[in-house]
This record gives structure tokens, sequence and C-alpha cells, in this order.
């Protein structure tokens, strides 16, 4: 599922900077072949076709690593507390009053 949601936002990121370059290469074309003063609004949605279109890019890279890293935080607690959840119910029949298992319940 994880793929899908940065497919999605490579797609739309990567559409707004081919757009963005499609009008930069329009700019061009006219700065060169004609004047471009009649031109600049073409010039400044290209950049910001762009830039909105990297954003995008990084923003879906983003928020996968985000949702990676969660993954792993949730599967190392889970781990975490099914080790003390084995390890008390070790301890409890041993629990007459031994040295060990006060220690261990003071350093929890």
């Amino acid at each position: 599922m994880g793929v899908l949601r940065v497919r999605v936002f490579l797609l739309l990121g990567g559409a707004g900077c081919f757009l963005g370059f499609l009008l930069g290469l329009r700019y061009l074309y006219f700065f060169f072949l004609q004047s471009a003063g009649g031109h600049v609004q073409s010039l400044i949605l290209a950049a910001i076709l762009m830039i909105v279109g990297f954003q995008v890019i990084v923003v879906g890279l983003a928020a996968d690593l985000i949702a990676a890293n969660r993954r792993l935080s949730e599967e190392t607690l889970y781990r975490v507390r099914k080790l003390e959840l084995s390890a008390k119910g070790e301890a409890a029949p041993s629990e007459a009053g031994s040295m060990e298992t006060s220690a261990l319940e003071i350093h929890q």
C-alpha cells in the first residue's frame, strides 16, 4: 500500500514539474525567436509549477519514510512488550520472596 502512495505523489509532482518544464521551453522559444516581453507570465508559472511539483515529490517521500519508521517502531514495541510479558510469566511461579524477583521489580 505504501508504494502506491509514493507513486501517486511521484506522478502528481512529476506532472507539475513536466508542465513547468514545457512552459519554460515555451518561454525560451519566444525569448530566442521573438520578443519575450509579453511571455514573462509563462516563466513565472513554469517556476511555480516546478517548485510545487518538487515539493509534492519531497512530501511524498517524507510521508513514506515516516510511515516506515512508524511501522518499525510499532514492531519494536510489540516485541518488547511480548518479551516483558513472557519474562513476567516465567518469574511469577518463583515469587516466594526471592531477592532476584524483588530486584527486578525495583528496576522496572
